[in-house]
């Protein structure tokens, strides 16, 4: 490239250097050198242009694969994220109820054991878990002491062994002499 400058610029400084009668040959010459120049940069932009476009064309089929197969493996239930919840039972913590244990087990319910943790005893009139593919029931009068524990199998229709269960637990009480009231939570386990 260097010595194709060093050419063109002695062409160049001849050209304004002759007589009239060789300045045919050199301008000949200088067009040349010019459409040479051209037709290079030329080939240089459509060089630079088509590897642009190989890596464009050869990390987009790339990416395409890897979004196919990533499709494919959410389609058939792989990366299925309820397969990857832990089991957890929790209740909302300004009740003073806390889900001490839970158990599924199918054909008969759900048991949640509630610990009381305030310093008076409360009395749970109904425990419901709400599944979108099954809803467990507890009614009943049980009274929980300060700091201690009470089981309340709540009765399901259609739990299958194997059943990922994710739902709602609902629980009414009502403190020692005080009104009703309804705490919430999340149960998270699989029915043995």
């Amino acid at each position: 490239m260097i010595i194709e400058i060093v050419i063109g610029i002695f062409i160049w400084q001849q050209l304004n250097n002759t007589k009239f009668e060789n300045k045919k040959f050199y301008i000949q010459v200088k067009w040349q050198i010019l459409y040479y120049f051209n037709i290079r940069g030329d080939l240089m932009v459509e060089k630079r242009g088509q590897a642009a476009m190989e890596f464009l064309m050869t990390y987009g089929w790339a990416i395409l694969v890897v979004l196919i197969a990533i499709g494919a493996l959410a389609y058939f239930g792989v990366l299925n994220p309820e397969r990857f919840l832990p089991e957890k039972c929790l209740i909302a913590s300004g009740s003073g109820l806390f889900c001490d244990d839970y158990n599924a087990v199918a054909g008969s319910g759900i048991t949640v054991r509630v610990r009381n943790i305030l310093t008076e005893s409360v009395t749970l009139t109904e425990v419901v878990v709400t599944d979108p593919s099954v809803t467990c029931t507890w009614t009943g009068s049980t009274a929980i002491t300060a700091d201690n524990t009470a089981d309340f199998l709540a009765a399901c229709v259609g739990l299958t062994a194997g059943q990922k269960i994710k739902g709602d637990i609902t629980i009414e009480y009502s403190k020692a002499g005080g009104l009703a009231r309804t705490t919430t939570g999340n149960l998270v386990t699989t029915a043995a």
